[in-house]
């Protein structure tokens, strides 16, 4: 079956560009999405930086997990809410929210906030793109605690795994993932497609990131201070987050057998 494609909306008024290009090379392609654990699992391999290796001997240890990955990964991630892919009846078109690819917050100080291990390796904060890609809460223990009413309760000690794509950029302003989605609408791009068509494929949708890693291309740190737990919320939270260095290039939408119905333009 054949849909309409598009990059992007408003794509059609803008002049094309080599990563407009790149991102429409990927149009009707069935494409073989790899899940972020499996990326990031032979860098966990790799292990620590020795104390006598350079920093570029170990980036070139890591250099040779990426050679093996290949030069641009599809990096595949659910919707965050399919109430993001919105039909127009009106119109004839799937209509992507941006937020369908990046809403929950990546919490990118455990790794380069003050006190963490990378801190100073990358830009300002503002200046970056984060994309959480998994986030998972697993209960290591139990205790029991009171406050200082004498109040009791029992408290979960949580440990939540974040693995997400971690772009460093130049550009003042480029906080956006998707530059079209940069209005009111949030829509990052539309899919021409019947209604028939829209309400078999809704449910099943999965987007897709095309993503070119980079140096330091993977880290991974654990936050020193767990949140604190009340009698409100008895959770005592300790974050792990792992990210994947990478330029984004493209987001991407793909039907229930991985061909890419869509990819929008990150530049």
């Amino acid at each position: 079956m054949k849909f309409g494609l598009v990059l992007a909306a408003g794509a059609a008024l803008a002049p094309q560009t080599s990563a407009a290009q790149t991102c429409a090379s990927y149009l009707g392609q069935v494409v073989a999405p790899k899940d972020i654990d499996d990326i990031i699992a032979p860098f966990r391999a790799v292990g620590e930086k020795s104390e006598f290796e350079s920093t570029e001997q170990f980036d070139a240890r890591k250099g040779i997990v990426v050679a093996k990955l290949g030069p641009a990964l599809i990096v595949k991630k659910a919707p965050e809410d399919r109430k993001y892919l919105v039909y127009n009846a009106d119109t004839q078109q799937l209509n992507v929210i941006s937020y369908a690819f990046r809403n929950l917050p990546f919490d990118a100080s455990v790794l380069f906030g003050p006190g963490a291990p990378y801190r100073g390796m990358m830009e300002s904060g503002y200046l970056n793109i984060e994309v959480v890609i998994e986030q998972d809460e697993t209960v290591t223990g139990t205790y029991a605690a009171s406050n200082s009413y004498g109040a009791k309760t029992e408290v979960s000690k949580v440990l939540r795994r974040t693995r997400g794509i971690f772009e460093s950029k130049t550009e003042y302003g480029r906080d956006s993932l998707f530059p079209a989605a940069q209005n009111d609408s949030n829509i990052a791009g539309s899919i021409p497609m019947s209604s028939q068509d829209a309400m078999r494929l809704k449910p099943a949708l999965q987007l897709g990131f095309v993503a070119v890693p980079k140096a330091p291309y993977y880290l991974s740190a654990v936050e020193n201070y767990p949140s604190s737990p009340t009698i409100r919320n008895p959770r005592e939270v300790t974050s792990e987050v792992s990210a994947l260095i990478a330029d984004i290039q493209c987001g991407l939408v793909l039907d229930p057998g991985n061909m890419v119905l869509a990819a929008f333009d990150t530049r």
